[in-house]
């Protein structure tokens, strides 16, 4: 359990641009100690006509200050990360779920089963994940 702040979830919102019922994709490229992963530009579609909102670690040093963000997005594209855990407590309006993994093979094996919410792991060749994700481990 956790107390959101929701003036501070109003002025991320705001700093955003985002008004009410503009439809929006939230993207999330950032795990860890904000290590990136370039793979999640891959499954954003090419012909959204709506906003896309980029995860920025610069916007607020709270997580939790996008929980109105990921709440009423109507597409989430994410790294395995906390997000995951935090979907899981709020009343999401997307019907894609997109999970991008970290660690190359056993992400979705490893911690799939931990979520409710019904994400779509991206599976990936070797060589691609490896460019994508430069600063992992194998």
């Amino acid at each position: 359990m956790y107390d959101r702040d929701h003036d501070r979830e109003k002025h991320l919102k705001d700093t955003l641009g985002i008004k009410d019922g503009e439809p929006f994709i939230f993207h999330n490229m950032w795990y860890s100690f904000r290590k990136p992963h370039h793979g999640v530009d891959l499954t954003i579609p090419e012909d959204y006509d709506g906003k896309i909102v980029y995860m920025n670690p610069s916007h607020t040093d709270r997580v939790f200050d996008w929980c109105w963000i990921i709440e009423n997005a109507e597409q989430i594209h994410t790294v395995d990360t906390c997000i995951n855990y935090i979907i899981d407590t709020l009343d999401i309006k997307a019907d894609t779920l997109i999970c991008h993994p970290r660690h190359y093979k056993n992400t979705e094996e490893c911690v799939g089963k931990l979520f409710s919410a019904p994400w779509q792991w991206v599976e990936y060749e070797h060589w691609l994940w490896r460019e994508k994700v430069p600063e992992e481990l194998e």
